[in-house]
């Protein structure tokens, strides 16, 4: 059986509370029972005290004025005989059997009886000092003026205590909602997480225990989320590098043989060391470090970097997209000074540049051209950072559409209908080889690909 918690928080205080409220206004009801019947009895016996040292005779008429005055039945006996009475039924035999005090002091109203259908509690006292001996007087207070009094005295209490315990219930109530409400709140982000929906719960205002776990609930999303993302890369990229590994060895076959082809050209042709061959060179050394990469790909080996000039390298790639970018009537300028030594690969930052030179070039081809007089314009630029280099490439085109502008860099993520996804997921792994990182964003209308590389040359 279902026991929620709203109910095992509410139970206890109205448990202590009902008892609490029991207790005491039994307790009270008690004293003020006892406390009335005291004031009664005390009256009697005042009642009785003046009677007995009374001089003149207890006719009826003074009877009846007692009664007035106390609220009490009075009876005379002489000799075990009524004598006079304000109650009309009773009957001199109905009090032979009761109890008869000799001192007013031991007077106590601890007998019942009943006289014509009513009840009465009974008290008797000798009255010795009177002239004539053998008297007796009988008092009956009538049970239900005590119930009454009862009643008056036990009352406030009990409604007081009543009262009392149903405020308790609803602020428990209330108290018990502020709780188990976060609680179905996290039940529901569990089952929602669950699911795959990992938002977070708004934070509450109270800094409280439920605050932290609600918190708590929040970073295990934020976490589990990450290691989601983290599991579904390490899964492309284990695709990737079995898929990698499989048509690589072709393609690198065929550079090889594509290459042997141009080296025998460049024996038997004395004008083939021109500025096409030497970039059909360079290209096919390019397509090699590119199936590398990917055989490679999410591989940690260790790399023997060598002292280089990144700006050389820079100098070294324009020329292998200047043709497509003429194509395309886009401008690409670098205009660095000074050098930038580090350590690193040559052909890994080349294939970087080269990547995102053509990336840049083809963003603004396929942009439509609202002015065909002006010219695309891509950047490179070099900047020394406290711990090392960056490496800028910014272009004046559209961007990364919104939906993919996070995960550009993961793999098998483009924009392009004929990409495959692993131009900036290489880029990206270059720059994590070279302790480094790969940005993107989008700053006064320009797109910007950032390439931080950690100065490693004292390490």
């Amino acid at each position: 059986m279902r026991w929620p918690l709203r109910i095992q928080l509410l139970l206890p205080f109205a448990a202590v509370m009902l008892a609490i409220m029991v207790g005491v206004t039994l307790v009270t009801a008690q004293i003020s029972v006892t406390n009335a019947k005291s004031r009664i009895e005390s009256r009697l016996r005042d009642v009785a005290a003046v009677l007995q040292s009374a001089t003149f005779p207890l006719s009826d008429a003074v009877l009846e004025q007692m009664k007035g005055l106390s609220g009490a039945q009075y009876a005379v006996t002489q000799d075990g005989q009524l004598i006079r009475s304000t109650l009309n039924g009773l009957q001199s035999e109905q009090l032979a059997s009761l109890s008869v005090t000799d001192s007013i002091d031991d007077l106590s109203l601890a007998e019942e009886i009943s006289i014509d259908d009513q009840e009465y509690f009974h008290a008797a006292v000798a009255l010795q000092g009177r002239s004539q001996p053998g008297q007796v007087l009988h008092m009956f207070y009538p049970v239900d003026s005590y119930r009454k009094a009862w009643s008056a005295a036990a009352g406030p209490p009990f409604w007081i205590g009543l009262v009392g315990f149903v405020v308790l219930v609803l602020v428990a109530f209330a108290l018990a909602r502020t709780v188990t409400a976060p609680i179905a709140q996290l039940r529901q982000q569990v089952e929602r997480i669950a699911a795959g929906d990992a938002s977070p719960i708004p934070p509450r205002g109270t800094n409280d225990e439920v605050r932290d776990l609600v918190d708590a609930v929040n970073q295990l999303a934020e976490q589990l989320t990450a290691y989601d993302e983290k599991i579904r890369t390490l899964e492309r990229t284990r695709v990737l590098g079995q898929l990698g590994a499989g048509f690589a060895h072709q393609v690198r076959n065929a550079a090889t043989g594509c290459k042997l082809a141009l080296d025998i050209h460049a024996l038997h042709c004395p004008q083939a060391h021109d500025e096409s061959m030497a970039i059909a060179n360079q290209q096919l050394a390019l397509i090699t470090t590119h199936l590398q990469a990917i055989v490679n790909f999410g591989k940690e080996e260790r790399r023997d970097f060598q002292p280089l000039d990144l700006r050389e390298v820079v100098l070294e790639a324009l020329p292998l997209v200047r043709p497509l970018a003429q194509h395309h009537h886009v401008n690409i300028t670098f205009d660095s000074d000074g050098a930038f030594p580090m350590q690193g690969e040559p052909t890994l930052l080349q294939t970087v540049i080269v990547n995102l030179l053509t990336n840049a070039v083809e963003a603004i081809a396929a942009q439509p051209r609202v002015n065909p007089s002006v010219d695309g314009e891509v950047r490179v630029e070099l900047n020394q950072e406290p711990r090392g280099i960056r490496l800028t490439v910014a272009d004046n085109g559209p961007g990364l559409p919104q939906e993919i502008a996070a995960t550009a860099f993961d793999p098998l993520i483009t924009s392009k209908r004929e990409g495959v996804g692993l131009g900036l997921t290489i880029v990206r792994e270059v720059a994590r080889v070279h302790h480094g990182e790969a940005t993107y964003r989008r700053e006064n209308g320009e797109t910007r690909f950032e390439i931080h590389l950690s100065d490693m040359r004292n390490d």
